[in-house]
């Protein structure tokens, strides 16, 4: 199974904001690493998660690239850029979730239900899209 993963994860996992967060993110990653799951990044997942590190917690951008980087060069993982934009904006428009979710269930695998959308973020469930918390991928 191929699981997407959300810029709430790569936060919790980078950034300790919750212990229990932290730890659930961290076993994904490892997951991912050790080669045990598929784990797909969207480069828009990437820019959102540098943005919040710099402009939220006032992290130095070398340590930003010096900390991302090595994820996204990970063996496990697989950076994609493929969306239905027909589909992206009219979920956006008739609906209130953040653009970026928006282009994450209109990947063709995840609206198809192929792939997992790992996340906290419940405005997923509204999508019809299969969503997982860290939790349930760790258990799993």
């Amino acid at each position: 199974m191929k699981y997407v993963l959300d810029t709430n994860v790569l936060l919790d996992f980078f950034i300790v904001r919750d212990k229990k967060r932290h730890d659930d993110c961290a076993k994904v990653i490892r997951k991912v690493k050790d080669g045990e799951i598929r784990g797909i990044i969207l480069g828009v997942v990437v820019a959102e998660t540098v943005w919040v590190m710099k402009s939220v917690y006032d992290i130095d951008r070398k340590l930003i690239s010096k900390t991302i980087k090595p994820l996204m060069q990970m063996k496990g993982v697989e950076v994609i850029e493929k969306y239905d934009w027909s589909k992206v904006f009219g979920v956006y428009g008739e609906t209130k979730v953040k653009f970026v979710d928006a282009m994450i269930a209109n990947i063709k695998q995840v609206r198809e239900r192929k792939w997992k959308v790992v996340s906290y973020d419940r405005e997923f469930d509204k999508l019809g899209v299969i969503r997982v918390e860290p939790g349930d991928v760790v258990m799993g």
